[in-house]
């Protein structure tokens, strides 16, 4: 009954495949088998001696029942041996239907139907994955894609290439099944440990590298030429050529067979040997599964390949064979023979097939050949070449000199060997290797000109109440630094042509404890800020990863304050949430002596390949037409000077929940966002103080692409700067010009991932000349609902984040509780920072007021409250913009300073 289930669930089990009367094969699918799946057979009263031959022989009647055009092609045969031993199950069924991925599943399938019924239970299999029929169906089209034509090039130039034949000891011996042979090697279970667990650190190896690298080696020998034509077997389940589909329990043949020519270096020794081999591999097209498609249905480029010269050598690794089977399974594999695979008058189709496979922990290989054309001692003795090239390349990749990368472990970062090996040299660990996005590029070069001034390095201060287990939250930080990429990046430039980020395999961040509770509250204070300015100081060395550090000061019995310092380059805003919900989830297991397991996250890296797979062409047309006939920067005030005196600083203006809510609720009625009406005010008051009608500032966004499935889980920089554009329009009403804004935002928001510096170019504004000297950012990401979410024994009282970059002007804009809190990050000490927001206030509420109002009647501060910032040193003073007549600025200059000097004849001298 089990095995009748496995047959009706699994439709591949039941193909059937017929010639059509133009020679054509074709399958179907038949109906579930009335036929009976298991015949049971007593060998019980056949003599020990003679038991294991008539097994044997009854298990090659089996396979010889398979019928193709009839069925059925699964039998399966119960072998009773008597008292006191152990059945024997034979399961034959036609490698047609069947590989090795599909024997795990039928095999684990078997069992848990077989242990449903011995229960008295009705069988419940896993549901199937993507069916045969539609695999072949995708594969159809696939052979007809632009993809694989685009292949049929390295296959040709491959099929071209010149291979010496392999020796034989008589040309005219038949290469049959019938005079099938083998010779057998293996490797002990120490030298196999090393082959599967320390072999693959030295060169970032597969296991099937090393084997072929040594079978290249030994056919080497044996033929005298460096080069050597082998054909590979893969699995072919080549999910990603197709897209769209699951196989991982589809059970089929999906085994492809590709020919490789490999050619081994002059010199170099085993090291160079085995990069060489691996490189000659990794350039397989899609793991070889274009090459059937297109001998076998690729029509004129078909018909090349067919014609090519053939392989004679044949390579196949199964892996670790007895993982197929669990070691607490109700199957193990048996010793006896199943019988002959094939007729004996069928041809063998290569001349050496090559078959290596793990079983209880040794690597078993076998050498097959036809007696006749070769005769064992020669086999034999190719053999013993193959096991001495494979133990020489064991203990090479063993020995702590042996390292190495090749182009193909980082194709992302485009770099031939000798520049890959000035990179990294013999570093080991290197987990990852790929380029910088646009804006880590920008802040990198802005980091590198600034340095010494902790440009774009974040502080993050959180103050935590409660029982905290230090060296649980330790730990808890190295577990999430473990699991994050980003977090182990650091970036290098020289000599480089462009610069790249290495990601290693293991960072430690830098972790300080100081316990400050014999200290009154003022000395903490005192000591935290002393901290945080000497830290921003210190920067953080963008070459060595982490790029980041932490500190933990104990300033009670259950108070504590950590810093976070990180640099910008490897994180954004979003990130901070994701990263402290890692750091709590780990802090519960490893402070509750629990193991946790947190699902997978997409690496940084697939962002920077995303973004390397853009088309800018329909950016470019977007983008030129949003900022057409704009030709210069927005002025900014004098005072606001990357370079003035004063140094950076900040200003702060909350407003109220109740006026937050006013805002929201305008927002909410004319179906705009918060941003929106933050972005027109800012763009309003750049106006005021430019006295321009069309004005461009830069907009933070979040950067993570919903096409890239994962995004907003994943940890790295993703934000993106991108100019907006406000032309103040007096004689519309409030609510038509903001829902203009908000529309043409959107418009452009599939575009944008688009570089900044591309933008610039596409930009009348002149080269060396800003586009824009002021961001606004609006923060929307839950890192306060984050950290109250989780039940760690403490709480988080407060948390305040302090960061530079290198703007001149930048508005940072959040909502903290009810009330939304803006904050103006400035450069230079004479610039009117309080003032500006005040008025930026005015406006949010102005433009809330009456969607209906005409836009010339939102004015911001009237006359008598300006005069009042500048009388109390809060206004633009000598800094008043520009265009403003010189009798009002001397008007108003005289109202702020009574002793403001007088006019002059013939012109007038300001104070």
């Amino acid at each position: 009954r089990a095995a009748a289930a496995l047959e009706a669930h699994h439709d591949a089990l039941r193909l059937r495949f017929r010639r059509d009367a133009d020679g054509a094969w074709k399958q179907s699918h038949a109906d579930a088998a009335g036929h009976r799946a298991l015949a049971v057979l007593d060998l019980s009263r056949v003599p020990e001696a003679a038991r294991r031959s008539a097994m044997e022989a009854a298990a090659e009647q089996v396979q010889r029942s398979l019928e193709l055009s009839r069925g059925p092609l699964l039998r399966a045969a119960l072998f009773e041996r008597g008292a006191g031993a152990s059945q024997r199950l034979l399961l034959a069924i036609h490698h047609l239907v069947v590989d090795g991925v599909s024997w795990r599943v039928l095999l684990e399938d078997l069992e848990r139907a077989y242990t449903r019924l011995a229960h008295g239970e009705t069988v419940k299999l896993p549901a199937k994955t993507t069916s045969w029929k539609a695999w072949a169906e995708r594969l159809a089209e696939h052979a007809g894609s632009q993809a694989l034509a685009d292949e049929a090039a390295y296959w040709a130039a491959g099929a071209a290439r010149d291979v010496a034949p392999l020796p034989v000891d008589d040309a005219a011996a038949e290469n049959t099944s019938a005079r099938s042979r083998t010779v057998a090697v293996s490797l002990g279970a120490e030298e196999t440990g090393a082959l599967l667990r320390e072999v693959p650190q030295a060169y970032r190896t597969q296991v099937d590298d090393v084997l072929l690298a040594a079978l290249a080696a030994a056919l080497s020998r044996w033929t005298g030429e460096a080069r050597v034509r082998i054909d590979l077997e893969g699995h072919g389940r080549e999910e990603e050529a197709v897209g769209g589909v699951d196989l991982s329990r589809t059970v089929g043949w999906f085994t492809t067979i590709y020919p490789v020519v490999l050619e081994l270096p002059r010199s170099g020794g085993p090291g160079a040997a085995l990069k060489a081999v691996k490189e000659q591999l990794r350039a397989v097209p899609r793991r070889g599964i274009g090459y059937g498609l297109l001998r076998y249905a690729g029509g004129e480029a078909g018909a090349e390949l067919a014609g090519a010269p053939r392989a004679e050598v044949a390579f196949n690794y199964l892996g670790q064979f007895d993982r197929s089977v669990s070691a607490d399974a109700f199957f193990a594999f048996a010793e006896e023979s199943a019988g002959a695979p094939a007729d004996g008058r069928g041809p063998r189709s290569h001349r050496v097939e090559l078959n290596a496979a793990v079983r209880e922990g040794r690597l078993e290989v076998e050498l097959g050949y036809a007696e006749g054309v070769h005769r064992r001692d020669t086999i034999e003795r190719l053999a013993a070449w193959y096991a001495e090239e494979l133990r020489g390349l064991i203990a090479h990749c063993r020995a702590a000199e042996a390292s190495g990368y090749t182009p193909s472990d980082f194709p992302l970062a485009k770099l031939g060997q000798t520049a890959l090996d000035a990179l990294l040299g013999s570093e080991r660990g290197v987990e990852d290797v790929y380029p910088l996005t646009p804006m880590q590029e920008g802040m990198l070069f802005h980091t590198l000109d600034e340095q010494g001034q902790g440009t774009y390095v974040g502080q993050m201060v959180v103050s935590l109440r409660g029982p905290l287990d230090a060296a649980a939250f330790a730990r808890a930080w190295q577990g999430t630094v473990e699991r994050h990429p980003a977090l182990r990046t650091r970036f290098e430039w020289d000599g480089l042509e462009r610069p790249l980020q290495v990601v290693a395999g293991r960072a430690v961040p830098e972790f300080v404890q100081q316990d400050w509770r014999d200290q009154d509250e003022a000395r903490q204070r005192a000591g935290l800020e002393a901290y945080l300015d000497e830290d921003r100081r210190r920067g953080v060395d963008v070459r060595r990863a982490p790029l980041m550090r932490l500190a933990l000061f104990r300033t009670g019995d259950e108070r504590w304050e950590l810093v976070w310092t990180h640099h910008h380059l490897v994180l954004d805003g979003w990130s901070l949430s994701l990263l402290f919900r890692d750091v709590l989830a780990l802090y519960e297991g490893h402070a509750g002596g629990r193991a946790v397991q947190l699902g997978s996250v997409r690496p940084h890296r697939d962002y920077v390949a995303w973004l390397a797979e853009q088309d800018l062409a329909r950016a470019e047309r977007a983008w030129r037409e949003a900022l057409a006939g704009f030709a210069a920067p927005t002025p900014l005030p004098p005072a606001v000077d990357g370079h003035a005196e004063g140094g950076h600083r900040e200003a702060w203006l909350r407003l109220d929940g109740e006026r937050t809510a006013r805002l929201q609720a305008f927002a909410r009625a004319e179906g705009l966002t918060l941003n929106t009406l933050l972005q027109a005010a800012w763009g309003l008051l750049l106006a005021r103080w430019s006295g321009e009608a069309d004005v461009v500032f830069g907009a933070t966004v979040s950067g993570r692409p919903p096409q890239l499935a994962g995004a907003e889980e994943m940890v790295g920089l993703f934000i993106n700067t991108l100019p907006v554009r406000v032309r103040v329009r007096p004689e519309m009403a409030v609510g038509e010009w903001l829902r203009e804004l908000q529309a043409r935002q959107a418009a452009l928001r599939e575009h944008e991932h688009t570089p900044l510096v591309q933008l610039h170019r596409w930009s009348e504004v002149a080269a060396g000349q800003p586009l824009f000297g002021s961001i606004v950012a609006f923060a929307n990401y839950p890192f306060d609902a984050t950290l109250a979410e989780r039940d760690t024994g403490f709480r988080v009282e407060s948390s305040r984040i302090i960061e530079r970059d290198d703007v001149p002007l930048f508005l940072a804009a959040a909502m903290q509780g009810d009330s939304l809190e803006l904050e103006l990050a400035h450069h230079g000490s004479g610039f009117p920072a309080e003032g500006l927001l005040e008025e930026l206030g005015v406006l949010l509420d102005q433009l809330a007021r009456d969607p209906r109002l005409p836009l010339e009647r939102v004015t911001g501060l009237g006359a008598d409250e300006r005069l009042r910032l500048l009388a109390a040193g809060r206004g633009p003073a000598a800094d008043y913009p520009r265009e403003r007549s010189v009798h009002e600025l001397i008007a108003l200059r005289a109202a702020a300073t009574p002793d403001a000097p007088a006019v002059l004849a013939g012109g007038v001298r300001l104070g």
